[in-house]
């Protein structure tokens, strides 16, 4: 009797705990040895509730090969093709973060495929490669996936139908993007490329160089990302090739980041195609061009043509505005320029001004600059031809004074005789962000992720820009 009550107890306790596990959706601990044979590799991954964690020496099994699935702590093949926990929706849905430890050095082929939940990673500096497929169809709109500077090679389709925020972390190395020979039979044979191919992402930061892959064939790596509406190039990046952002069809907002040394758009005989059917509303341009061969040829130019773009701000390191860098842009509206110094505009030889708006209606467009340089403004070429040089938004130093900056919670704004109307904080490249109504000299800026904003403070007197940066 007491045998049979006891059965019946540990059959109650399990069936207790498989229903608290599909009730809570976690899973319970679970591990398996994921070293790559043949090369003394020590790797193992534990799942535990909601996180997955690889810890170790070496290298990742190749998940995608016919053995994939081998376990070498129970000696059978486990799911040939795939990583154990992609096995089974059971594991393979509760994952939400996985922690890889330093000591593990790559992300193997097909690595988490399928984890449609899966939101964080933590990829540390051990790691050399992301294999094939190693994030396909990781689905989560709020997966963040940061790419250390130690990331060398990212292997085609690593990133295939994968969602959220991609971020290549800002760094002076530079990132290989290459392709494998498929001879399998799931899908056609050949050469793979499509790193981003069926990709939802839909923010990315750029912070490394890259090579042109053009002449094996393969397109440029973030070419038509669809999904993708916000670019941040690095400080880092010297270079973008040809094709880099073509056919980001959704791409409203880019950023080129402040930084000491140019930027370098490569062209491909006499164009570049490097943003076309990209659709960009916003550009904060935060240093200068590098295109002194491409002076007369328009097509060269990245953002030449670009009637999409309607508000351009050029950051305070701009010294050089190349000739036909905004040709035809023919929507714009405002330019906002934070330098008070005029950055100089294209060139003159033989009589003629080559210049950089050419085709922007000068007479529509509103031009605002920092308070006190508006004179320069006003004599500088093509600045002196824009709409409103002649009242541009004047708000005496003396009298706004803006502090702390940078900040941590709250800003002060003192006006002097000045009357605010409303403040306005946007992002670098002008898109609003939020709007007080100014009732008070104090603005909570606590909610704001740590970074570099822009600051529009409207008064009676005008508009006045300035950065804020928030810790």
């Amino acid at each position: 009797m007491l045998q049979r009550f006891t059965k019946r107890r540990k059959l109650l306790t399990a069936t207790m705990l498989l229903c608290f596990c599909a009730f809570t959706n976690t899973a319970m601990g679970q591990t398996w040895h994921i070293g790559h044979p043949g090369r003394n590799s020590n790797v193992k991954a534990t799942l535990s509730g909601n996180t997955l964690t690889i810890s170790g020496t070496g290298d990742m099994i190749d998940f995608w090969d016919s053995d994939a699935g081998w376990d070498a702590g129970v000696g059978q093949n486990v799911c040939a093709g795939e990583a154990p926990w992609g096995c089974s929706a059971t594991y393979r849905n509760v994952i939400q973060t996985v922690i890889i430890q330093n000591g593990v050095t790559n992300i193997g082929n097909r690595a988490f495929k399928g984890c449609n939940n899966l939101r964080t990673i933590t990829i540390p500096s051990s790691v050399r490669i992301i294999g094939r497929q190693a994030f396909f169809n990781c689905t989560n709109p709020n997966l963040h996936i940061k790419i250390p500077n130690s990331v060398n090679e990212v292997e085609g389709e690593a990133f295939r139908s994968c969602s959220g925020t991609l971020e290549i972390e800002s760094g002076d190395t530079q990132l290989n993007f290459t392709g494998f020979n498929y001879q399998g039979n799931e899908y056609s044979k050949g050469w793979k490329y499509g790193w981003f191919m069926d990709s939802q992402i839909k923010t990315l930061y750029a912070g490394r160089n890259y090579p042109d892959n053009s002449w094996l064939g393969a397109n440029a790596p973030f070419r038509g990302m669809f999904y993708l509406q916000t670019l941040t190039i690095g400080n880092k990046v010297t270079s973008i090739g040809v094709n880099a952002f073509a056919d980001c069809t959704n791409l409203a907002n880019v950023i080129i980041e402040d930084g000491p040394s140019d930027l370098n758009f490569i062209p491909n005989g006499l164009t570049g195609n490097y943003f076309d059917g990209s659709r960009i509303e916003t550009l904060y341009l935060g240093r200068n061009l590098k295109d002194e061969r491409h002076s007369f040829y328009p097509t060269m130019e990245p953002f030449a043509g670009k009637t999409s773009l309607i508000k351009l701000t050029i950051g305070s390191n701009v010294r050089k505005i190349n000739s036909f860098t905004f040709h035809n842009c023919s929507w714009l509206t405002t330019i906002t320029s934070l330098n008070s110094t005029p950055p100089i505009i294209g060139f003159i030889q033989y009589g003629h001004h080559y210049k950089a708006f050419e085709g922007v209606n000068k007479t529509t467009c509103k031009l605002i600059v920092p308070t006190g340089s508006e004179n320069a403004y006003k004599v500088a070429d093509e600045w002196k031809e824009f709409f409103g040089t002649n009242s541009l938004n004047k708000v005496v130093a003396k009298q706004l004074q803006i502090f702390p900056n940078p900040v941590k919670h709250e800003l002060r704004i003192e006006s002097g005789e000045l009357r605010i109307e409303k403040v306005e904080i946007a992002d670098l490249t002008g898109k609003s962000l939020s709007t007080v109504n100014y009732t008070s000299s104090i603005i909570d800026v606590s909610a704001f992720s740590s970074g570099i904003y822009l600051l529009k403070v409207y008064t009676d007197k005008g508009v006045a820009v300035s950065k804020i940066v928030k810790e």
